[in-house]
């Protein structure tokens, strides 16, 4: 690399870095929110899927009387780790999807 001219380093004041630390920490907030809900009812639901949750194959080696069970297991286990993110209303599995969904 080549040198071309002096660097000189921004110095700012206390007032100026907690400021700009401030609109970091704004924008960090704001980039969190997720605000594309749907309004049922006069109130915002989200929609979240969930693609991978499970395979065809896993279905198959569940058994022929155990396909109940195991979409019921998965609906629970989904809900469960769902609702350590925040309050979950309902969960629906797309039964035989081969996506996972």
């Amino acid at each position: 690399f080549e040198k071309k001219g002096e660097f000189k380093q921004e110095t700012l004041s206390k007032e100026e870095q907690e400021a700009r630390k401030k609109q970091r920490l704004l924008e960090r907030r704001r980039l969190q929110v997720w605000e594309d809900g749907l309004a049922v009812d006069g109130r915002d639901v989200k929609v979240v899927i969930l693609k991978g949750c499970f395979s065809l194959d896993e279905v198959e080696t569940a058994g022929a009387g155990e396909v109940a069970a195991f979409y019921a297991n998965l609906r629970d286990d989904i809900f469960t780790e769902c609702s350590r993110a925040g309050a979950v209303e309902k969960v629906t599995v797309f039964e035989a999807n081969e996506e996972g969904v």
